[in-house]
């Protein structure tokens, strides 16, 4: 019997987990059809279909059960705000009017280490694939943190901001702005950013990043001001995505 080594644990294994979740599937609840369906955007701007979200066969059961942990994790913090203290506010930022939300009491390490999990989830699956996602050192750089004691919030800045469209899926991609790597990703109405880059973080990564002190400042955007997806949404107009529409209709078109 062939032996598997767990790409997180390094431990040796029988079998990996078979439905591993990279995004987990409570995020997908507002991009799913009637029949757990959902579109997704790509790296490449396309789209694609997907099922009960994107799952895989990378890690052990025991890194699957951690994973889940976190997921639960960041189920109640994102969407039971209720023990969190919001402001919110507006500001005039780049000729709009943008408003802007003020968290206080977030549970600093529960938070980092969910978004922390999805960039490890997202690296083990690629790399389960033969590709590449982020650097070795970098994954190591995050994994020396996730799940630990240690406070740094400034190694691996986390930006977390609001976008208008609960409906909008992206799974972790790397982009490069002014001059930094981040991993990002959208999902249920939050747009998350890890700044994965060696060189001076930016000040506004800075500024705008979860602290350890379970404070955040996130920023609220309509999805027509988030660059990496102005090539996508327009094909959006396409698409009729209200409930119980067919969307297999779509791609069997497009693949026509």
């Amino acid at each position: 019997m062939k032996d598997f080594i767990c790409p997180h644990c390094k431990s040796k294994v029988s079998s990996f987990h078979q439905k591993s979740h990279i995004v987990p599937e409570w995020m997908h609840k507002h991009v799913y059809d009637n029949d757990h369906r959902a579109i997704g955007i790509k790296m490449n701007h396309d789209f694609e279909l997907i099922y009960k979200g994107h799952r895989g066969s990378f890690i052990c059961k025991e890194c699957e059960d951690v994973f889940a942990i976190d997921d639960r994790n960041g189920s109640i913090i994102l969407r039971k705000t209720e023990s969190l203290h919001i402001d919110y506010h507006e500001v005039i930022l780049d000729g709009y009017n943008r408003r802007f939300e003020a968290w206080r009491g977030i549970p600093y390490f529960k938070l980092r280490d969910f978004v922390f999990s999805i960039l490890l989830r997202q690296h083990y699956y690629l790399a389960s694939k033969g590709k590449r996602f982020t650097t070795e050192k970098h994954l190591n750089g995050i994994n020396k943190i996730y799940r630990s004691e240690n406070p740094d919030d400034l190694s691996y800045p986390i930006i977390i901001n609001k976008v208008s469209d609960r409906s909008i899926l992206a799974q972790p991609f790397i982009k490069k702005v002014d001059g930094q790597f981040i991993v990002e990703f959208i999902a249920d109405g939050f747009l998350f950013q890890i700044v994965t880059s060696s060189h001076k973080h930016s000040q506004s990564s800075l500024s705008y990043r979860l602290k350890n002190d379970g404070t955040a400042i996130m920023l609220e955007f309509d999805m027509m001001q988030v660059g990496s997806f102005r090539a996508s949404l327009p094909k959006f107009g396409e698409l009729n995505l209200q409930k119980g529409y067919k969307i297999e209709k779509w791609f069997t078109k497009k693949n026509s």
